[in-house]
């Protein structure tokens, strides 16, 4: 059974996005169909939904978390 959605959302103001159909090794298995994100909601439902958005939406940070000890805990809230 097809389980997979490979979702694209080329421009977040437009609300569009692309998405297709994939069996469990990543084969598709339906054309590409474009529809606003309000239509594809049912469609995904209940299904693992990879998102691919541009590259510049993306932002990348790294953290220092401090350890498990509630004290450490405390001082960071």
């Amino acid at each position: 059974m097809a389980k997979n959605i490979i979702l694209y959302i080329a421009d977040p103001e437009a609300a569009r996005a692309s998405w297709l159909i994939c069996d469990d090794q990543g084969t598709p298995v339906s054309a590409a169909r474009h529809d606003t994100l309000e239509n594809i909601a049912p469609q995904i439902e209940g299904r693992k939904v990879t998102v691919v958005v541009p590259a510049e939406w993306v932002t990348l940070t790294s953290v220092t978390v401090p350890g498990s000890t509630a004290r450490a805990i405390k001082g960071v809230a």
